[in-house]
């Protein structure tokens, strides 16, 4: 019952089990089927970064070349943002919620959410570790392997003097 995701059914079967057989484990499973737990549906691959979208019970997932955004009331996949043959190592949400940046190997992409699509992206020299908006959400900072850091204005694509080396 509980690999089925029917909570009821599970909590039918943990309140028959006596007393004196609930151990940790009994606890362990009780918790685990509070009504306040969501379990979401396997991934295809492993989960590397995951990111809250801004006043939504919505969540990001990234694994091997794909990002996935979660309903986390109905506990189940919304969308699939596919697309990459990489491991996406990053994901950052703007703050108005609407657009979605995630990183990985050599390239950035940027998504509309709303609309499930490509809004642009950009390859990097060398392999990316973060990518974060600025407050406002009109900047992206992209920060690789290599002592540097990009901004790009996601409003029209354009790129602050090209690198900063530190």
């Amino acid at each position: 019952s509980w690999l089925r995701h029917d909570r009821k059914a599970a909590a039918e079967h943990l309140a028959r089990c006596p007393i004196n057989e609930q151990g940790w484990e009994w606890a362990y499973l009780q918790a685990l089927n509070r009504s306040d737990f969501s379990a979401l549906e396997p991934c295809d691959s492993p989960v590397h970064h995951v990111a809250f979208q801004p006043d939504q019970n919505v969540l990001a997932t990234a694994g091997e070349g794909e990002a996935r955004l979660w309903d986390l009331a109905r506990g189940e996949a919304r969308l699939s943002l596919e697309g990459r043959s990489q491991r996406i190592g990053s994901l950052a949400f703007s703050k108005d919620g609407r657009k979605l940046a995630a990183a990985g190997g050599r390239l950035v992409r940027l998504w509309d959410v709303v609309a499930g699509k490509p809004i642009d992206s950009w390859v990097q020299e060398k392999t990316t570790i973060r990518a974060r908006f600025s407050p406002e959400g009109n900047h992206l900072a992209i920060a690789g392997v290599d002592p540097s850091l990009r901004v790009l204005d996601v409003r029209d694509g354009w790129d602050w003097p090209s690198t900063w080396g530190w």
